[in-house]
């Protein structure tokens, strides 16, 4: 199957003089920015080059694999795992700002005062 491109990316120069890429995302005037050469592997494994913006999060528009994160894929984060963005802003989708955090699987109960089982 042969994904295009529904809307152009943009290339740019970050603060840093590192080349980033500009892509726009679906139904609004945003871009997420990555480094070139991760925009470069995803498109060689096969995701699709079309992101959207739904509830705070960049997206890959690929309905086969439920719309994947792509703050997740870019970091390769597995269950267990939150994804965070060093600057609060999940436009930003560098890889140098992004944070992986292990979680335990009691934590929720934890917050809550209920005791952890072990």
């Amino acid at each position: 199957m042969t994904t295009r491109a529904l809307r152009e990316a943009k290339t740019s120069i970050d603060k840093d003089g590192r080349g980033i890429i500009l892509v726009p995302l679906a139904n609004t005037t945003k871009h997420a920015r990555l480094f070139i050469e991760d925009w470069q592997q995803l498109l060689a494994d096969g995701f699709s080059p079309n992101l959207c913006f739904n509830l705070g999060m960049v997206k890959i528009s690929d309905w086969r694999r439920r719309t994947p994160r792509l703050s997740r894929i870019l970091v390769k984060a597995g269950p267990g795992y939150m994804v965070r963005h060093r600057d609060g802003d999940p436009l930003n989708c560098r890889r140098d700002n992004i944070v992986l955090i292990k979680t335990h699987k009691f934590t929720h109960r934890a917050q809550r005062g209920f005791p952890q089982s072990s």
